[in-house]
């Protein structure tokens, strides 16, 4: 799967539903990204990142989303204005039911 084909579509579909204070700004390589992954399940992971970003920033403001690569592989973020995620419970955010 091309990682960055998919979050630039994604990113324009959600972009399309935006309000008038929320800007998204895109960020993908020239070259293709590619990943070993299930494009079904990478795409809902891309739009429900998008939407938490959209959701918890209620004041607006500007939402990034970029894919990148390294030398230890392919790297996905998303960053927006909310509140975030308190520092004591990163360890915990994949756990199921969390």
């Amino acid at each position: 799967v091309d990682l960055g084909a998919l979050v630039r579509r994604i990113g324009d579909e959600v972009e399309a539903t935006l309000p008038h204070d929320q800007r998204l700004l895109v960020e993908t390589p020239a070259e293709p990204l590619v990943v070993v992954g299930d494009d079904l399940r990478l795409e809902q992971v891309v739009q429900n990142l998008l939407q938490n970003a959209v959701k918890y920033s209620p004041n607006g403001g500007d939402i990034l989303i970029r894919a990148e690569s390294d030398a230890s592989g392919a790297r996905l973020i998303v960053r927006d204005q909310g509140l975030g995620i308190p520092a004591e419970a990163l360890n915990l955010i994949f756990s199921r039911f969390y």
